[in-house]
């Protein structure tokens, strides 16, 4: 798994990557920022579930194929991987966020086969 997000985070603009269970829970995080890891999980896994909720119950749109959260500073990707996992990917407001967005669709295709 760590070998997927070290590809995810070799792309130009991409600050790190981690895989993390939608209870919250880190599992693999390959970040180069200082943070808080079971802080960023933890609210990563309740961003993803309340925008699910929204998206899929409230609206009926169907599933979200890739949350982005953008700011001045950082782009935030959020991108399912199975029932229990999802993929989270910050890039720089710079990078290429339609090459991360292909990548991140397909690292999370690897993982899944993974897990």
């Amino acid at each position: 798994m760590e070998n997927i997000l070290e590809e995810l985070n070799q792309i130009p603009g991409v600050m790190g990557s981690m895989i993390i269970g939608k209870d919250g829970l880190v599992i693999v995080p390959l970040w180069e920022q200082d943070v808080d890891m079971d802080m960023v999980g933890a609210d990563s896994a309740d961003i993803l579930g309340a925008a699910e909720s929204l998206m899929e119950d409230k609206f009926e749109y169907g599933p979200i194929d890739i949350l982005s959260l953008e700011t001045k500073n950082a782009n935030f990707f959020l991108k399912s991987i199975d029932d229990s996992t999802f993929v989270a990917v910050a890039a720089s407001p710079t990078a290429n966020l339609g090459l991360i967005r292909l990548e991140i669709r397909s690292a999370a295709k690897k993982l899944e086969e993974v897990l």
